[in-house]
């Protein structure tokens, strides 16, 4: 199930839009784990993903590490959905933030299977689409 080749490309978010993933349980059943993480999946995502499928080219980005990204992507989207790209934080642009202006960053590793890692000495910020790409209008 695929939408033409001529349609709009829909870049759909992982975490926080697609499903939401926690080291630790929350009070109703995760609907799986993986890789530690206990994950939810958005409710009636699958009905969600085909129909998008039907307007639009679809893929998925995350800021999680790559194996953490295609795991979840292998558990939430049908198998006869065409993907144009998974993308994870291999993919990401770094921007360090010395001057600690961007307060809300994680801590990122750049291995490892975890979802926002830990042990980076500098904070890093990742940008999509990269700060000097043509897609993106400040």
């Amino acid at each position: 199930m695929t939408a033409p080749t001529d349609s709009i490309l829909l870049i759909l978010d992982l975490d926080e839009t697609l499903v939401h993933a926690s080291e630790k349980p929350l009070a109703r059943e995760a609907d799986f784990q993986v890789l530690g993480y206990f994950v939810h999946v958005r409710p009636n995502l699958e009905p969600f993903l085909r129909e998008c499928a039907t307007r639009f080219r679809l893929a998925i980005w995350s800021a999680g590490a790559d194996k953490y990204v295609a795991e979840l992507v292998k558990r939430i989207v049908p198998p006869e959905l065409e993907l144009d790209f998974v993308w994870g934080r291999s993919r990401c642009t770094y921007g360090l933030d010395r001057a600690g202006i961007w307060r809300r960053s994680r801590t990122w590793t750049t291995s490892g299977a975890s979802k926002s890692g830990t042990g980076a000495s500098s904070r890093v910020r990742t940008e999509f689409p990269p700060r000097h790409s043509p897609a993106r209008k400040e």
